[in-house]
């Protein structure tokens, strides 16, 4: 199974992926918004990247 981590997810674009994420069951989705990771934060990034292996990042 392929993981995504989406970032931006309280975004339209991040909202949209959310709703539709359900129909797509060989695909793992993790949803973030800005208080979960801080994309300008080398720190943040790092450790949520050491957390769990993604295979795709979509920044929203």
């Amino acid at each position: 199974m392929k993981s995504i981590l989406v970032t931006g997810s309280e975004g339209q674009l991040g909202k949209c992926l959310q709703k539709i994420a359900c129909n797509y069951d060989s695909l793992d989705f993790k949803f973030m918004d800005s208080k979960g990771l801080d994309i300008t934060n080398a720190k943040s990034i790092n450790s949520v990247f050491e957390s769990k292996h993604y295979d795709y990042c979509i920044n929203c």
